[in-house]
């Protein structure tokens, strides 16, 4: 029995896990992240100074020449109802305009600390949304790291499932010629057999046909059966001592070897 030739086929290499990790993330937005995380966790608490605030001495600086141009007004009125010189009551009366400007300033100090306050309370929101929007961007960058993994373990798993079926493939290769040698082994084997068998057989039926013949010419009363395989006819005549002669039949012997060969290959299929 001929073996199959089988088409070779290169096993592929098994792959390292190395080959497919990613590197650690490393985030590009890390340090605004840490900066604005502290502007908006270490804020100072919300104080009010008027004389730190830039609107408070704009308006101061406008109340102060009004209220000084108002005092010079009513110092020049009173003295034209003096004669032209000056009085304690012009004096008095000048610093009353004074004053009133600086009351109108010092009215306008809740609303100053209020405006302070929501631009406080709008800093705040924004320094806020830059963190979120920083944070935004880095997760992401950090899911497409993630996908990039998720990718690499994948065609890892792909590539190494490939590799196991190629150790399969090969193995069962491996089983299959090694079936088919034994399989065309046993059956050398057993056809020398047969061919040792059939030549004991032919040797055994030559001395059988030998020894018939020489009963038959001997004429001996025993009544000398053919054992074993012997195929032959025997022949009424002779005298009833002998129980009749022997004769060689080529038919019965090729009948015969035909069974038999058929008997040895059925057997052969069998263990197959």
């Amino acid at each position: 029995m001929l073996m199959e030739k089988r088409k070779e086929h290169t096993m592929a290499e098994k792959p390292k896990v190395a080959d497919y990790e990613q590197p650690a993330y490393t985030s590009k937005y890390q340090n605004q992240i840490d900066s604005a995380m502290n502007t908006v966790t270490n804020r100072e608490k919300f104080a009010y100074d008027p004389l730190k605030d830039a609107n408070y001495q704009a308006l101061a600086k406008v109340y102060s020449k009004q209220g000084e141009q108002a005092a010079q007004n009513t110092m020049a009125d009173a003295a034209s109802l003096n004669g032209g010189y000056g009085s304690s009551y012009g004096i008095a009366a000048s610093q009353q305009a004074r004053n009133d400007y600086n009351q109108q300033l010092a009215s306008q100090i809740p609303a100053l600390q209020e405006a302070a306050y929501n631009r406080y309370v709008n800093d705040y929101n924004m320094n806020l949304s830059a963190l979120d929007a920083l944070r935004t961007a880095d997760d992401s960058d950090y899911g497409k790291h993630r996908d990039n993994v998720s990718d690499s373990q994948w065609r890892f798993g792909a590539d190494y499932q490939g590799y196991r079926d190629d150790v399969s493939d090969s193995q069962w290769k491996k089983n299959y010629d090694r079936d088919v040698y034994e399989s065309d082994r046993n059956f050398n084997y057993q056809k020398s057999r047969d061919a040792v068998a059939d030549s004991q057989w032919a040797q055994e039926f030559a001395l059988q046909k030998k020894s018939a013949a020489g009963r038959s010419r001997g004429g001996s009363g025993g009544g000398g059966s053919a054992s074993g395989h012997y195929l032959g006819s025997k022949s009424g005549k002779g005298s009833s001592s002998n129980g009749g002669s022997y004769s060689y039949d080529p038919a019965k012997l090729a009948a015969y070897k035909a069974k038999e060969a058929a008997q040895k290959l059925s057997k052969m299929k069998k263990k197959k």
